[in-house]
């Protein structure tokens, strides 16, 4: 017979067990009725960066180190044919990849003793159906090849010519270092090139004109005269720079190139009928993002100029300070979705290293045919 006392733990614990139960069925109903799967894969990886996140000094960095990334790729399709629609889903995917990495604040990897190494999340994937890509390429409405030839033109405009040589002409704040090195590497290479150039008429001259043997090695005369060409005018650059010595900041370096893609895309519009109907995601950059009071461009990249959009090779070595996990990334002035699909990567690095602004973290769309030099950490799409 049982005690009045083991009767009454049953009493109590059979209800709060159906009671648990009936909770957990409720809150797993709602739980998903309410939040579709991308939802629950944006929370998730949202949860999943928090806890990588934080200072890595304080006692569970091997903890945080080792916690996982649950993140996948987001795939976004643009199945309709219309620039402007387009643009904003871009910019509005790009923001909410932004904020998910918590606006680049978040340190997520701690230092290393040697080297560096660069993440890559690929937030997103922004792909373009077969039915409309061809509306997203340059030669929708412009015929092939007449781009290039407008540009080439454009160029050669008295104004243009003005500011490519002033933009030309100036050094940038903080980076004196790889200035340095740059020139550097510059000489190194044209003393290699020079040996290499007498050794080759010394074996010419030895083989006494033996074309076979002179066919056979690695590179001609020609080739290494027009590296030799590409470098001496590059010097000659740097010696115009160093003289003048007119160092401006990096804000104001890109408020350079973009008068100069201004200019360009002036004489553009003049050489090519209907030029305004190519698509170009980069302009939409410009719009204010909500109710932020800025543009998508000052909220993801922290721009200054609210009018200032990415330029042509926005993450070459020049303007990241030496990191090369992006350097091939190049826009053209015309997107070409038949080139791949738009990827939004947020990268990182290991250690305390900042990026643009004081981040720990850089956003880089680039289409799939450019591939960035770095460890990809989400789960693919």
């Amino acid at each position: 017979m049982k005690s009045k006392e083991g009767s009454g733990i049953y009493d109590w614990i059979v209800p709060l067990m159906l009671g648990l139960i009936v909770l957990s069925i409720s809150m797993y109903w709602i739980f998903h009725e309410y939040f579709d799967q991308d939802q629950i894969d944006w929370q998730t990886c949202r949860q999943s960066i928090l806890l990588r996140s934080g200072n890595f000094g304080n006692g569970i960095k091997w903890l945080q180190e080792n916690a996982p990334f649950k993140c996948k790729t987001q795939v976004v399709t643009i199945d309709f044919e219309d620039y402007d629609k387009a643009g904003e889903l871009i910019m509005d995917t790009m923001a909410q990849c932004w904020y998910l990495f918590g606006e680049g604040k978040s340190q997520l990897y701690g230092p290393v003793a040697i080297g560096q190494s660069f993440y890559c999340l690929d937030c997103a994937r922004i792909t373009f159906s077969n039915d409309v890509r061809d509306y997203y390429t340059p030669s929708y409405k412009i015929p092939d090849g007449e781009f290039e030839k407008a540009e080439s033109l454009a160029k050669t405009q008295s104004d243009a010519i003005k500011k490519e040589e002033e933009i030309q002409s100036v050094l940038i704040v903080g980076e004196e270092q790889w200035e340095k090195e740059r020139q550097a590497e510059l000489a190194k290479n044209k003393t290699d090139l020079m040996e290499m150039k007498a050794h080759f008429l010394k074996y010419k001259e030895e083989s006494d004109n033996d074309l076979e043997a002179i066919a056979n090695l690695d590179i001609s005369l020609e080739e290494v005269n027009n590296k030799l060409s590409v470098i001496d005018k590059e010097l000659a650059q740097w010696a115009i720079r160093n003289k003048l010595n007119r160092r401006i900041t990096p804000e104001q370096f890109d408020a350079l190139q973009f008068e100069y893609d201004a200019i360009i895309k002036k004489y553009v519009k003049t050489y090519i009928q209907d030029s305004d109907t190519y698509f170009d995601w980069r302009k939409y950059l410009t719009l204010e993002y909500g109710d932020t009071g800025q543009t998508y461009g000052q909220y993801i990249f922290r721009w200054d100029n609210p009018g200032l959009i990415l330029t042509n090779q926005p993450f070459n070595t020049r303007k990241m300070n030496g990191f090369d996990f992006a350097n091939n990334v190049v826009y053209d002035p015309y997107f070409d979705a038949n080139k791949g699909d738009l990827i939004i990567s947020v990268v990182s690095a290991t250690g305390s290293v900042l990026f643009q602004n004081h981040r720990f973290m850089i956003l880089v769309p680039h289409q799939t045919n450019q591939q960035l030099k770095c460890t990809i950490e989400s789960i693919p799409a």
